[in-house]
This record gives C-alpha cells, structure tokens and sequence, in this order.
C-alpha cells in the first residue's frame, strides 16, 4: 500500500471519518452524467463476448441441452424450476459466475478510474475502462473480485436454500457484504494494495460507519432499480451509478494525495 494511504488510515485509526450523503449524490450526479456512455461502451464490447461464453457453458455444465431446457419449459415449468434453483444447480451457476468476475473485475477497476478522471479533469477517456487489463492489477483485481464473490456467492446459495425464508435473508446478506467490500477495488487500483490488504482495510473503514454507508449503498441501489423499473434496458444506463459511489466514498474516506508548485508536501484532498 502507498505511503499516502497508510498515513491516511492511520489518521482515521486517530480521528475517524465522515461521509457527506448528500454530497455523494450531488457530486455523483454530476460524474454520472459524463461516465454513463463510455461505461455503456465498456460492458457491450466485454460483455457480448463474455455472455456468449457463458452461454456456450451453461448447457454443459447443467448437463441439458438448450433444446431440452425449451421442452421443458413448455411441458413442465414447475420441474425446471427445481432444476435450476436446487442446491446443485446454484452451485454449478456460481462456479460458472466466478469465471466471469475474472473477465470483469478489470474492467469495474477501470470504471472507478473513469470516475476519476471525471471528476478531477472534466473529461473520460475510453481506453481508461481497460486501463487494468494489465499487471499487477489485472490479477489483484482478479483475486480481491473472486474473493468477494466467494464471501457472497457460496453462502448466499445455501441461505436461499432455507424454506420461505431463504428469499428474505439472502438480499440483506448482500447489502451486508456490499458494505464492507465497498473500498476494495478503489484500495487496489488508487492506494496500491494486495487483494488481502483491500479486504482487511475495507472491512475496517466500513465498520467505522456502517450506518451511512447502508444509507449510502440502499439509496444507490434504488437509483439503479429505478432504471429497470422504467425501462428493463434503462438499468445498463443506471447501473453505473454504483461505480460513481465507489469512487466517491473513497474519496470522502481516504482521499487522494495533492501536490502544490510550493511545497512537496501532500495534502488530504477529501471532502465532508
């Protein structure tokens, strides 16, 4: 981790840290609306390629073909739905997502940076998204994202297995982790961490302000809710509005480092 980020937790270990609700949507909005596009770009030129993947391996995995899966959908839904949702079954699915978050996590570095660049020069440059493709972040980013998702995905499909209850749990589990994850990628990709770094320090920030940031990650969601809501197209426009409160709660924690004309010195550039 760099120096400016270990002089800045150590700080927070002091003093603590403030998280301004407002500002991370006022701001937010503003960056929103000059990433949105380019992070629109972004997924349709990763994600084609890597939905066809999964596509192609579904079948396989799951043991049916694509022409079975439609008879009996059209003869017996009930029976597919057991298929599917089973223990088994959610367990082969998750195998398969963990394959895609090494495809992606790169590219959710990336918009963060995009953010970034939003907000400190006005302007995006596309080729920023995949900026991480590259060592060392390509595989930190790698490792910290399946580790993430083995923290939510394993356990969550054996909480959805839990009768009439398994529904309601499992969502706040997820808000839970989306917590105290929510620093990991933003640690990697601006304060130089290792995967186990991020986790240990995300899970640290968080639990100094569990309250705001719950606050901060509902309203978020809701945000991009509202785009499949409107429009079930709408979310791919919405959707980016989580990489904006990535950026923005790193921000108001941890800060970046701002070098003046007149002084090597560096200062906290955070807002509250």
């Amino acid at each position: 981790m760099n120096q400016f980020a270990k002089q800045r937790l150590e700080q927070i270990d002091r003093e603590g840290f403030k998280l301004d609700f407002e500002a991370v949507f006022s701001e937010g909005f503003q960056i929103w609306k000059k990433v949105t596009l380019p992070i629109l770009g972004g997924l349709f030129i990763v994600g084609i390629p890597a939905g066809l993947f999964f596509g192609a391996l579904y079948p396989l995995i799951m043991g049916f073909s694509y022409a079975e899966l439609i008879s009996i959908m059209q003869e017996n839904p009930m029976y597919l739905s057991k298929m599917t949702t089973g223990l088994v079954p959610q367990l082969k699915t998750s195998g398969l997502s963990l394959l895609l978050v090494l495809i992606f996590s790169p590219m959710y570095g990336g918009f963060i940076k995009l953010c970034h660049e939003a907000d400190t020069t006005g302007n995006t440059n596309f080729g920023t998204i995949f900026s991480y493709y590259k060592a060392p972040y390509f595989i930190n980013l790698a490792v910290a994202g399946l580790l993430v998702a083995l923290i939510s995905t394993l356990p969550g499909v054996f909480i959805q297995q839990i009768p009439i209850v398994g529904g309601l749990i499992y969502y706040p589990f997820i808000i839970i982790i989306s917590i105290f994850t929510v620093y990991v990628n933003s640690l990697i990709i601006f304060a130089d961490a290792s995967p186990i770094d991020a986790l240990q320090t995300s899970f640290k920030l968080a639990s100094k302000n569990v309250g705001m940031l719950a606050a901060i990650i509902v309203v978020s969601s809701l945000v991009v809710f509202l785009g499949l809501v409107a429009c079930c197209i709408g979310i791919v426009f919405t959707m980016s509005f989580m990489y904006v409160m990535y950026y923005l709660v790193y921000k108001q924690t941890i800060g970046f480092e701002t070098n003046t004309e007149d002084t090597s010195s560096s200062e906290i550039s955070t807002s509250y």
